[in-house]
């Protein structure tokens, strides 16, 4: 089938014809949109991925340096029309000479400073809404697409701004617990109890990881611990910091697969086909549970020759001055002056470099570690114990769990409460906003009490510390136009017959590998092994693969539409649902086999390089390099085990 008629195809079948004997030009017009509404995808995608800074505006200081440069030249040019006014040729000479020497000098000088602009980074946000406004003023997307992709179709269950309810209203949740600085204190204790043992502390550094992922979502792991293993590695002489940063990235993109709430791709697909938060987690428990524990395997097996045995931890003061501001060296802190600019997603990462939650870790190896020859690690391990506890507030701490683990609980609960005829259950983005609301009045009531104990006691010796503001600033605002332009993008490509097109060359591949199905079996709604096998690997390949070309997020909204086309429906109702899983699968594990696989990769690259990692320890070839080896088989794993529990429940 060719691409017109399949266009063709799809735009009558929704309807959207205004008549069926439609002329070749509007054909050719249309055909024209749907080309270019591809291209801008393409193009937005780029930009995602590669977030491109591009200069808008001069700053006031280059333009101070220009109005100097301006001066500077007038006046050479009113002192040599001096000269050749009254003095002799000799004088002419030596000056002209001394101004040829001295203007390229002072002229560079000035020009070093010319080139400082206003930035503005073409992200994820930024990209995506310039690119709704191209489609909209090249006619491509018209105002019921556009309500389609903000708002959901009636009758479907996936609407967008449910997704960014159930997300960012979780995100406060999860990062208001990471504020009182719990898990700092958990991984500090973690250090301690591993005895300076390098593989102990491996271990339990992967297992914290693997558990908080659960709980939480594979970004708040990301955000905390990244720069504690930063940290802890830049404090040792012998500690390499690549199995501990790549391990706890990966694990947590693999155990985010567990519950709904690990990963926004996860959000995205259970609520596109009606799973609630106990169903995901039954089908999901399994493949996340094995592919967590072989993940672990190979990456201690991989990493095992390269982890001490003995933590040696660095002993000069001035070596540890230099490691507590790695990212702060002269040229950087001129750049940032000048220029404002810093790498993708920055404000994230400064924020949470601001936080004393999770910069405790490093005042308590750096400057309570021992300086002298005569300290021992145990005086070390006891002053790392004392900064962590100083660092935790324990009251917010408890409150803030239970108030999570109660989220999930009742996440579970609802799932199985039914109401009506219908059966519907209460949407799960009802019972985050109820804790959000929760966590939003506990803040409000912690910062109120803050602020009436500055203003009774009249003094400013401790700073006004907004809880609330701290939550704020390490949310994730730019997912919200992220989202809901990228749904309305994968609409229009609904709309012009592109997911129904890479619908029917992925059902093909499928039937392909399935073998030969007999006509009775079929007839009965029964599937072969083969098929099933077929389903489920080629979508958990495919997915994973698709993840590192056109990023996870809008590979999961394009992908989660492929599946629902009409096109894929020529596959039998077992093969879809292996289809389904097989995506939440791809999703996650895609993240694993290069950095721009997910937004996540970028931003922890963004993070390594902020707290003094350089890129010839960890760059894009060094994480493709274990990506490679590792994830292929973690998706193989999971892969099969979701085939298994086909094969027994269905």
């Amino acid at each position: 089938m060719s691409f017109s008629t399949a266009a063709r195809g799809s735009f009558q079948s929704q309807h959207l014809l205004s008549s069926e004997n439609s002329s070749s030009t509007s054909t050719s017009h249309y055909t024209f949109h749907a080309w270019f509404c591809m291209a801008v995808f393409i193009v937005d995608i780029v930009f995602i991925i590669g977030a491109p800074r591009i200069p808008i505006f001069p700053t006031l200081h280059t333009w101070k340096r220009w109005f100097q440069w301006l001066q500077f030249k007038l006046f050479r040019t009113r002192q040599n029309s001096d000269d050749d006014t009254g003095v002799n040729d000799s004088d002419n000479n030596e000056n002209s000479n001394e101004n040829n020497n001295s203007t390229p000098s002072s002229s560079s000088l000035l020009f070093n400073h010319l080139v400082q602009f206003y930035h503005i980074d073409l992200d994820m946000s930024w990209a995506s809404v310039i690119a709704i406004v191209v489609l909209l003023a090249s006619g491509t997307l018209d105002w019921n697409n556009m309500k389609i992709g903000l708002l959901g179709a009636e009758g479907q269950h996936l609407q967008p701004y449910s997704i960014l309810l159930l997300f960012m209203s979780l995100s406060y949740v999860c990062v208001s617990l990471d504020v009182t600085g719990l898990f700092s204190y958990i991984a500090n204790w973690i250090i301690k109890k591993s005895n300076y043992n390098g593989h102990k502390l491996f271990i339990w550094f992967s297992l914290f990881a693997s558990v908080l992922t659960i709980f939480t979502s594979n970004d708040i792991v990301i955000l905390t611990l990244t720069p504690i293993c930063c940290y802890m590695c830049l404090s040792s002489r012998n500690l390499d910091p690549v199995p501990y940063v790549i391990s706890q990235f990966f694990l947590a993109n693999v155990w985010s697969v567990l519950l709904e709430i690990g990963n926004p791709t996860n959000v995205i697909v259970a609520l596109a086909y009606e799973l609630n938060f106990l169903v995901y987690s039954k089908w999901m428990a399994l493949p996340a549970i094995s592919s967590g524990t072989v993940c672990f395997i190979l990456l201690y097996i991989f990493f095992y020759s390269s982890i001490p045995k003995k933590i040696e931890l660095v002993h000069d003061a001035q070596q540890n001055e230099e490691i507590r501001v790695p990212h702060q060296s002269r040229e950087e802190l001129e750049e940032a002056s000048a220029q404002q600019e810093g790498p993708p997603s920055s404000a994230i990462v400064d924020s949470l470099n601001n936080d004393p939650a999770s910069n405790h870790l490093s005042n308590a190896l750096l400057e309570d570690s021992p300086n002298t020859a005569g300290n021992t690690m145990e005086e070390a391990s006891s002053h790392l114990s004392k900064s962590s506890t100083s660092s935790l507030d324990v009251k917010s701490a408890v409150v803030k769990s239970v108030a999570l683990l109660l989220c999930l609980v009742t996440l579970s609960v609802t799932s199985l409460i039914k109401f009506g005829d219908t059966g519907e259950t209460i949407p799960p983005w009802i019972v985050t906003c109820s804790f959000f609301g929760f966590s939003l009045i506990y803040d409000f009531v912690m910062d109120s009490l803050q602020l009436f104990r500055i203003y009774y006691r009249k003094t400013m010796k401790k700073p006004f510390d907004s809880l609330i503001w701290k939550v704020l600033v390490r949310l994730p605002w730019k997912i919200i136009p992220f989202i809901l332009s990228m749904f309305t993008i994968v609409q229009l490509l609904n709309y012009y017959g592109w997911t129904d097109l890479l619908a029917k060359k992925a059902a093909e591949i499928i039937i392909t590998l399935s073998g030969n199905q007999s006509p009775e079996a079929l007839a009965e709604g029964k599937t072969s092994v083969q098929a099933i096998l077929a389903a489920t690997m080629v979508m958990s390949y495919l997915s994973s693969l698709a993840c590192n070309v056109i990023n996870n997020q809008p590979m999961t909204i394009l992908f989660t539409s492929v599946i629902s086309s009409k096109e894929y429906k020529i596959l039998t109702p077992v093969q879809r649902k292996g289809s389904m899983f097989s995506l939440i699968l791809g999703s996650n594990f895609g993240a694993n086999i290069t950095l721009f696989g997910a937004l996540a990769g970028i931003m922890f690259l963004s993070i390594l390089r902020q707290n003094g990692i350089t890129n010839k320890q960890v760059n894009y070839f060094t994480f493709l390099k274990y990506g490679l080896i590792i994830t292929p088989i973690v998706i193989l794993v999971g892969s099969f085990f979701i085939f298994i529990e086909l094969l027994i429940f269905e």
